[in-house]
């Protein structure tokens, strides 16, 4: 029996997303010079850099290394990786950046509200991902309410980073992959692909979330094998095409395949150093100075190609994990799941504030109850396409968050939509039942 909900429409919530987004844009009001400067420093300063360059020298990094590394201190060298931009981020949202700028000139409040009206196409998306799923409009319209309160999506969608559209991108690389499942038009597993290439080419924690599709193709695509193959490769081979544009390019310049040389820094002076620190109870600047000696006793000072400089960073941070393992994993599990407990203004200075916490801390509890509900559903009713695309969505980023998760909750809106989706079907099942007694 199909149940008859009195929500809003989809244009209504997506309507009512943007008026949240705009007024927490016109709130902040980063147009203004003192804001811009407050909002231009750390990774949104990066990609700032880039555009700028892009648009001034045509590359996306400066003609010279102007980072003489000899003028950096013991104390100040473990932030010299940083400082190349270019082998440091991935080149979809700087071009953006710079796409904007070339327009509208180098305003970051015009950038920050373009990216605002894209995010609501994640909206649109959650709602289509739950129809494809359930074949249910009602489940969809539940869920992308729930999603469009989501305190750390509104948040983000307002700040120069690339999260907000990692997960818009994500999201149309589901949405096209699960028409393929449901119908085998192969323009759709093209789509896909390409979605997933341009999400590598934002942030490049999608790289191994590529090999989901494949897994959940073979499990749940009901075609002859021949067919599975043959959508598996030209999956593996777009991807692929999109990601080895940029390792190409970096193979030119730096002479390596890698996409980028985060990895280093992430192992070393945030995975082992938060590590590091808990366990010795010094700060993590102190830990961050000691291990970067230790790099410096390697040659981290004498070599010149950034990407071998990572190396060094990343055979330390392994050394280090393989020396105190049982700490690390009890560190990296604690850092995964405090990233979902993270919400709010952090310090809370006036009523205004105080009051936006406590709606945020509801919002989440909302999420909550409503995911752990609807994975039992979930799993009674046999609906494991769903239950498998959202555990593995959910584990996936929660595996290679880890430590870090404890400190930047914007790590954790790519598995929003999916415990959103969850939450949907666990309320409209609630509804159900309730309505069922009733009668």
């Amino acid at each position: 029996m199909q149940i008859k909900f009195s929500l809003p429409s989809l244009r209504y919530i997506i309507l009512f997303n943007l008026i949240l987004k705009v007024g927490l844009f016109l709130y902040t009001a980063p147009w203004k010079e003192s804001v811009e400067k407050k909002m231009i420093v750390g990774d949104s300063e990066g990609y700032q850099r880039i555009a700028l360059s892009l648009l001034k020298d045509h590359s996306y990094s400066p003609p010279l290394d102007t980072n003489n590394i000899s003028f950096y201190s013991e104390n100040t060298l473990k932030k010299y990786l940083t400082q190349h931009k270019d082998a440091m981020r991935l080149p979809v949202y700087p071009t953006y950046i710079a796409f904007v700028y070339l327009i509208a000139g180098a305003k970051p409040f015009i950038v920050i509200f373009i990216q605002l009206l894209f995010s609501l196409f994640s909206v649109a998306l959650v709602y289509n991902i739950c129809f494809l799923l359930f074949n249910n409009k009602n489940i969809g319209l539940i869920a992308s309410f729930i999603f469009c309160f989501d305190p750390d999506s509104i948040y983000e969608s307002n700040r120069l980073l690339t999260d907000t559209f990692f997960v818009l991108f994500l999201l149309a690389s589901v949405y096209y992959f699960l028409k393929y499942l449901k119908k085998s038009e192969f323009k759709n597993i093209y789509l896909s692909a390409i979605w997933m290439g341009i999400t590598c080419l934002t942030r490049p924690v999608a790289m191994l979330y590529s090999i989901l599709p494949m897994i959940m193709l073979f499990c749940f695509k009901k075609e002859s094998v021949k067919v599975k193959i043959k959508s598996c490769v030209v999956y593996v081979l777009m991807v692929s095409a999109f990601v080895g544009m940029w390792s190409y390019r970096n193979h030119c310049k730096y002479q390596t395949w890698q996409l980028t040389a985060q990895s280093g820094p992430l192992v070393f002076m945030w995975d082992a150093a938060m590590t590091e620190a808990k366990r010795t109870n010094k700060t993590l600047q102190e830990v961050r100075y000691q291990f970067q000696l230790q790099a410096d006793s390697l040659g981290f000072k004498t070599e010149k190609n950034v990407f071998k400089q990572t190396a060094i960073y990343e055979k330390l941070g392994m050394n280090y994990i393989k020396q105190h393992t049982g700490y690390f994993i009890f560190n990296y599990i604690e850092g995964s799941v405090k990233m979902f407990f993270i919400y709010g203004s952090g310090h809370a200075k006036n009523t205004t504030q105080r009051t936006i916490d406590i709606l945020a801390a509801l919002v989440l509890l909302l999420q909550y109850i409503g995911f752990l509900y609807g994975l039992v559903q979930l799993f009674r009713r046999k609906k494991y396409l769903p239950l498998v695309l959202c555990i593995i969505t959910i584990f996936y980023f929660m595996l290679v968050t880890g430590v870090i998760g404890e400190m930047l909750e914007r790590y954790k809106l790519p598995i929003v939509p999916f415990i959103c989706i969850c939450s949907g079907y666990g309320y409209y099942c609630l509804i159900e039942k309730t309505k069922a007694i009733k009668s």
